[in-house]
């Protein structure tokens, strides 16, 4: 047919294809993994992978593939350059391949030029596919030179078409640019494949920016490593980057979820894993569905296709061999052979269109039928922080540690879990890198089931019943999640014994498992373990079967939900969306407020003691938003107060009545609760020129009588902030229904707000307390006070100094015992004295309110009234220090018991506490020590007691065996002898009657014991 079309243009195939195929493998290690497939699909039972050292090549060495699989001879070769052909789609789908791409790609995309030697039944051929050819002798086209020898006479094979002068041509082309420089270096090379096996060299390798190549070998002589993992960025190597991305060891240990082929990197055996039985309590998970409908279809449509053009064909057929029927005559010898020849294509073709509509048929029926996986999920317990699902196609690994459900919401749940599942081609299809999966739709459906199951499984596991956290650290985990597991003995013992320990036998390839002792701990299976290597005699043999481990099955329980918690749900959503167009009018809100305080700098320093028009207007601006932008406010807050002196006032010799007030108001307590407290954002009062700016500190610490002042200018100044922090109270109340992840901040807004006009003479605003917690008492201060009703007690807020974020701030009622004012040291409270009356002499001044002085008051009373139980207070715990001391005292201490009880407590001050602590961590240690070794004796005698046991019983067992035999040997004998006797008797004494022929049971000592008595009894 093609005949037809010889004069119509053809595609042409450049050579910058070859470059633009290799594109598609953006993960390097999945370019080398093409190759590995293609040794795996070619049955190859070893495969080595190593370099060779050669600076005459860019990059300075080669890197080179080989295996031992079924080959190729010289037509399968010349198939190989034709892009898009492969043989496997007709061969099942348990081959990885079917796209008749992944050489090409894959060698081109680690270097420029590739070699391939391959050996099958009595021919070697090899192909030579190089850039660096096209590109020095400025060729166009893809020119692959393909030579082919005789196995057994080495000498040039010559197929169909080819000649001696092609074959010279083609080796110049590799004489000139390859590696080998003679004849005898490549029949070398062809040596090193045994009697079938294909090799491929690939060298001139690709370069990153700093002119190094991308792979590295020279970092792990036995290994090769991912010289940049995130190419384009300036990275170090450093331990969060996930292994299977980094080694090539790594990833083809796990590249298989059957490995089923031995792997040799740089000369050393890479350990393959079966990824589910590494996992701990792993469960699996049977998934039915029918949503994986697009590649049954595919498949459906072509089969129909195909079936229907068989038909036609079939159809034609038989109209040709009724014309030839009418045309010859059946009587001649000639329109016989023609007619019986046309009928039977005829016949074959009929035959042919009806198997595939059958196979359509099927295909259909099937692309209808719900499709079946098995999700399979544990805990990784030697890292748990690369986790993820893990998802096959075909038994080749497609995607890694992709997080799914739990895992995506950077939580401690689903953390440190990993699922695998296995698909089928019918199910998803993978793209021609094998990196992703062609169809997204049914993809995405997959990951949505698996998060389903991840859910499942989490709950299934009762992780959370005994806490997270203590399940990690049974593993010998810290706080820290990337950081990987202590090596200490105890742990690594615990993890062995978690998980399965399977090992592949070197000849047979199969399976086996080993069972957990105290040996295993720093122990490394050998690269040649065999299965006569097994101690358990039953799995001991090559020949035997592979024993299969059971998982539990798992069983996904749906949540039912009612029509309650569908609306539930569905006013969640809208209070989300309502939620989020609100954040976006408060964002435009504070946009148009911070410019229009920009635009009122200028207008107001020039008017400083006037008030502005534009701040006039801003507590009506402040109606309409939640909470005054902090742009707005850094631009207000200088024009509050024009003549407010700075920080630095305080430290003045002699200070003005401003100063005076401003150090009255902040108290050193205070200022470190200021700094404690996280900062919120300053409220906008409107301008009062004449007045002198009062202290919020001060408002806060007022008494109630202060309030009822008749002053004019302070009510006016406290009537005018009042109105926008109403409206900030309304709207927080809003924001709390709608979004309930708010209401601390706005519970916190409220309180100081009501705290402002509450004010307690027990406890002053930001001084110093202690609160009882947990039979501990912890230091704190005052911040705020808060009222529930008319009868209720004034409740106090205290932020504690351990630690002062707010998340930790308690309410205590004035009145609880739990809660008392704060006792300082001797030398602290001397200090506290001294600054006392230094703050009641400045009380004390003409400029000092009165509610000032009322708060000084009560400080100085309540330290007046401590000084009544300072010593019994100090006597009491100098005596429980004391004991405490002598209760963790170490043997040999230097100080003994009775010294350490009559320690006053300017010598426990003194008290050496860094030797104390060093000489009972050494006692500890060295009790703990011995206990550690008195355990290991016992447990080494257990060992001892528990081999000479076994020895024993397999001495018994032994001698039971040889005694079963000896007993079954005289048991034989004695049979024997009875039949002869039995025979002997019935020949002497003709008597058939009493014994049977065939007897030799006790009748016959009894019938030759009668015969013995009668015999004596006539000799008598």
């Amino acid at each position: 047919m093609s005949s037809a079309y010889s004069s119509l243009s053809r595609a042409q195939l450049t050579y910058e294809y070859l470059h633009t195929n290799s594109t598609t493998h953006e993960f390097l290690f999945g370019a080398l993994a093409e190759l590995v497939d293609n040794s795996r699909d070619a049955d190859a039972t070893e495969l080595y992978v190593y370099t060779v050292p050669n600076e005459k090549f860019r990059g300075g060495f080669i890197i080179c593939f080989r295996d031992n699989g079924c080959g190729m001879d010289a037509v399968e070769v010349s198939q190989v350059i034709q892009f898009g052909r492969s043989s496997k789609r007709e061969a099942g789908s348990a081959q990885v391949g079917q796209y008749g791409n992944g050489l090409k790609s894959g060698t081109m995309r680690i270097g420029k030029d590739m070699m391939l030697f391959t050996k099958k039944d009595k021919t070697m051929s090899c192909l030579f596919l190089s850039r660096t050819f096209h590109e020095i002798e400025d060729i166009h086209e893809v020119i692959v030179p393909m030579p082919s020898w005789n196995v057994d006479t080495k000498e040039p094979y010559i197929a169909d078409g080819h000649s001696i002068e092609r074959h010279e041509v083609e080796m110049s082309i590799i004489m000139k640019y390859s590696p080998f420089t003679s004849v005898d270096e490549i029949m070398k090379e062809f040596d090193k494949i045994p009697v079938k096996g294909t090799s491929v060299m690939i060298y001139n390798l690709k370069l990153m920016d700093n002119n190094m190549p991308e792979l590295d070998i020279k970092k792990d002589e036995k290994d090769i490593i991912m010289a940049d993992p995130h190419s384009g960025e300036v990275y170090d190597i450093d331990e969060n980057i996930l292994p299977e991305k980094l080694s090539f060891r790594a990833y083809l240990s796990i590249i298989y979820c059957e490995p089923r082929m031995k792997i040799f990197i740089q000369g050393e055996k890479v350990r393959t894993k079966k990824l589910v039985h590494t996992l701990y309590k792993p469960r699996t998970y049977i998934y039915t569905s029918n949503r994986f409908k697009k590649r049954s279809e595919i498949e459906a449509e072509n089969a129909e296709s195909a079936a229907k053009i068989a038909e036609e064909r079939a159809k034609e057929l038989t109209t040709q061999a009724r014309e030839a029927n009418s045309k010859y005559n059946p009587a001649t010898k000639e329109g016989r052979g023609s007619y019986t020849a046309s009928s039977s294509k005829a016949d074959q073709a009929k035959f042919d269109a009806e198997v595939k509509k059958r196979i359509a048929d099927a295909k259909r029926k099937s692309s209808k039928e719900s499709k079946t996986l098995s999700f399979t999920f544990g805990f990784n317990i030697e890292k748990r922080r690369c986790d993820g699902i893990f998802i096959f196609n075909c038994n080749r690994l497609i995607k890694m540690y992709e997080r799914v459900g739990l895992q995506t919401e950077g939580g401690m749940k689903g953390a440190g879990v990993v699922g695998v599942v296995d698909v089928p081609y019918l199910v998803l299809e993978p793209t021609h890198n094998k990196q992703d999966f062609a169809d997204h739709k049914e993809y995405k459906h997959l990951l949505k089931s698996m998060a389903d199951h991840l859910m499942q499984y989490w709950k299934d596991s009762k992780i959370e019943n005994q806490g997270i956290t203590k399940f990690w650290d049974d593993f010998g985990y810290t706080g820290q999640w990337r950081d990987d597991p202590s090596n200490d003995p105890k742990f690594k013992m615990k993890r062995l014994m978690s998980v399965p320990c399977l090992v592949q036998c070197n000849k047979c390839l199969k399976w086996r498992t080993l069972s957990f002792t105290r040996k295993m701990v720093n122990y490394e299976v050998p690269s040649n373990w065999c299965c006569s290597d097994n101690p358990d005699t039953i799995f001991s043999s090559c020949s035997k079967p592979e024993q299969k481990i059971t998982i539990t099955t798992g069983r996904l329980l749906k949540e039912i939900k009612s029509l309650d918690d569908k609306r539930a749900e569905d006013v969640r959503k809208l209070q989300e969306k309502l939620a989020l167009k609100q954040s976006e009018l408060m964002k435009n809100q504070k946009e148009e407020n911070a410019l229009s305080s920009n635009r009122s700098i200028s207008p107001k320093s020039k008017r400083k003691k006037s008030p502005s028009p534009i701040l006039e207007e801003l507590p009506k601006r402040g109606r309409r938003q939640r909470s005054p932008s902090p742009d707005i406010t850094e631009n207000i807050k200088p024009h509050k107060a024009p003549t407010s002196p700075p920080k630095k006032s305080k430290r003045a010799k002699s200070p003005s009545p401003k100063n005076l007030k401003k150090t009255n108001s902040i108290s050193p307590a205070t200022k470190r609760s200021q700094k404690l407290k996280s900062p919120s954002p300053p409220r906008i009062k409107s301008p009062s020129p004449p007045r002198r700016k009062i202290s919020p500190s001060r408002k806060k610490s007022s008494s109630p009588t202060r309030k009822k002042s008749p002053s004019p200018p302070n009510s006016k100044v406290k009537k005018t902030p009042s109105k926008p922090d109403n409206k900030r109270k309304s709207d927080s109340n809003v924001n709390t229904d709608v979004k309930n992840k708010k209401s601390d901040k706005i519970n916190n807004e409220n309180s100081e707000d009501e705290s402002s006009h509450l004010s307690s003479s027990i406890y002053p605003i930001n001084c110093k307390v202690e609160a009882r917690m947990h039979n501990t008492w912890y230091v704190g201060s005052v911040v705020a006070y808060k009222k529930s009703g008319e009868n209720t007690p004034l409740r106090v807020r205290v932020k504690f100094e351990k630690n002062p974020q707010d998340k930790f701030d308690k309410w205590f009622y004035e009145t609880d015992e739990a809660l008392r004012l704060y006792e300082p040291s001797i030398n602290s409270e001397q200090t506290l004295n001294s600054e006392t009356s230094k703050n009641v002499d400045e009380v004390t001044s003409p400029t000092t309110n009165v509610g000032d002085v009322t708060s000084s008051a009560v400080g100085v009373s309540s330290l007046d009234s401590s000084e009544s139980v300072k010593g019994e207070l100090l006597e009491k715990v100098t005596y429980l220090l004391s004991r405490c001391l002598c209760y963790f005292r170490a043997p040999d201490f230097k100080i003994p018991k009775k010294d350490i009880l009559s320690l006053t407590p300017q010598q426990l001050r003194d008290f050496p506490l860094s030797t104390f602590f060093d000489d009972y961590e050494r006692n500890i240690k060295k009790q703990l020590q011995a206990t550690r070794e008195n355990l290991n004796s016992k447990v080494d005698e257990a060992d001892k007691k528990l081999k000479e046991v076994y020895i024993e019983k397999s001495h018994v067992e032994k001698e039971l065996k040889e005694c079963k035999q000896q007993v079954t040997k005289i048991t034989k004998t004695l049979k024997e002898l009875r039949q002869g006797v039995n025979v002997m008797l019935r020949s002497i004494l003709n008597e058939d009657e009493k014994l049977d022929a065939n007897d030799v049971s006790d009748n016959v000592d009894i019938y030759l014991k009668t015969i013995v008595d009668q015999i004596n009894d006539t000799n008598t």
